[in-house]
């Protein structure tokens, strides 16, 4: 924990300790986001549901998609993930995306 989080949890209460939670555990799933749109296994897959998260990151929806992940060789899986999406780009149910997930953790996807 750094200092300003630190100081966050001491001094502004636990309201604004719940949001500082909320903004790392984000910072956590982007970062293992990154990580697997780098490193990740390829793989198409189907969406399922696609549900309006409330957020935007630069102006554009965060959604939440539930997914059926088809790869090679390995049986099919049913996963979710939220991402950032363009407001002229919104997947729909039936829709077929590219993605990448962890192989060790394939609830770690990333939509390419």
């Amino acid at each position: 924990m750094g200092f300003s989080d630190w100081f966050v949890r001491l001094f502004a209460g636990k309201e604004m300790s719940g949001m500082l939670d909320q903004a790392n555990s984000m910072k956590a799933n982007v970062d293992a986001q990154n990580d697997v749109r780098t490193n990740g296994m390829p793989a198409q897959a189907s969406v399922l549901s696609i549900a309006d998260t409330g957020g935007f990151s630069h102006g554009q929806p965060i959604v939440q998609l539930t997914l059926q992940v088809s790869t090679e060789g390995q049986p099919d899986f049913r996963t979710s993930a939220q991402c950032v999406v363009p407001l002229t780009g919104i997947p729909r149910v039936g829709d077929q995306l590219n993605i990448r997930y962890d192989s060790q953790n394939p609830s770690v996807v990333a939509v390419m």
